[in-house]
């Protein structure tokens, strides 16, 4: 199916996220305006554990191509406080990634857009290339948090976002979430487009 083109050229998707991107903020303006003291004091805590390794530091450190990442998270949910801490902490360690924050209940036609089985659920992440482009999405809960889950006898329960400190959960969500930034990097190291563009 042929996909429509904006006024811009360019597609309605990525017209969509550019438009999102630039209307974001970062992670500290956006969730002083829509976080409440207790879900800030909730993402503190979470941060306050999120700690990456000397190769992980390495490798961001040798990130080559922009990346623009938007996040649509909500302030108050829970799995939101337990991941988007961590992916700011990541996108700290590389000058190339620049990661903005919208809130999914002032954004209806990009929550539309990131529906997760037919759910517009968060946090919702897509890296783009400079051209604003979708290179990779992903989201809701990474694959440990659904091992968990899908472990408990007694069923799935509602995350309230909070953790004890020390938790290995952080650990492992860490290292999921790293994997993607690291997967669309990769992506767009590798892309011919790019490569042509800046001669390598």
């Amino acid at each position: 199916m042929r996909t429509s083109l904006s006024p811009t050229g360019r597609s309605r998707q990525t017209a969509l996220f550019h438009a999102a991107f630039h209307s974001a903020l970062g992670y500290n303006a956006w969730l002083q305006k829509f976080g409440s003291a207790m879900d800030q004091g909730k993402w503190q805590r979470t941060m306050d554990q999120v700690a990456l390794s000397g190769d992980q530091k390495k490798l961001l450190g040798s990130f080559q191509r922009r990346m623009p990442v938007l996040c649509m998270a909500g302030a108050w949910c829970g799995d939101c406080a337990r991941q988007c801490p961590v992916v700011e902490q990541i996108a700290r360690g590389s000058d190339q990634i620049e990661l903005r924050f919208v809130d999914r209940d002032e954004n209806r036609e990009l929550a539309e857009e990131l529906q997760v089985c037919g759910a517009p659920r968060v946090p919702q992440l897509v890296w783009m290339n400079e051209d604003f482009e979708p290179v990779l999405r992903a989201g809701d809960k990474t694959v440990s948090q659904y091992r968990e889950i899908a472990g408990r006898a007694s069923g799935a329960t509602c995350p309230t976002g909070y953790m004890a400190d020390g938790d290995s959960r952080i650990a492992r969500i860490t290292a999921e979430w790293f994997g993607q930034f690291e997967l669309a990097q990769l992506i767009l190291q590798t892309s011919p487009k790019l490569m042509q563009r800046h001669g390598a």
